[in-house]
């Protein structure tokens, strides 16, 4: 969870509405899954839900 939400409703209804990107491209599917092909270098994705709401996923594995 990355806190951009508060649950995976809300989070679901933000996806549909178009408001999400990770790494400056528009998620359109809710039930998409995070893979490695997702990552930016060092293990990083970043998350942002409308214009000014970020969010930095570390991860050491997927």
């Amino acid at each position: 969870m990355s806190g951009l939400e508060k649950g995976r409703s809300a989070a679901r209804r933000t996806i549909a509405s178009g408001g999400v990107y990770l790494n400056n491209l528009k998620i359109d599917d809710e039930d998409h899954v995070l893979t490695s092909d997702d990552l930016l270098a060092g293990g990083y994705a970043l998350l942002r839900k409308g214009r000014k709401t970020l969010a930095v996923i570390a991860t050491n594995h997927v």
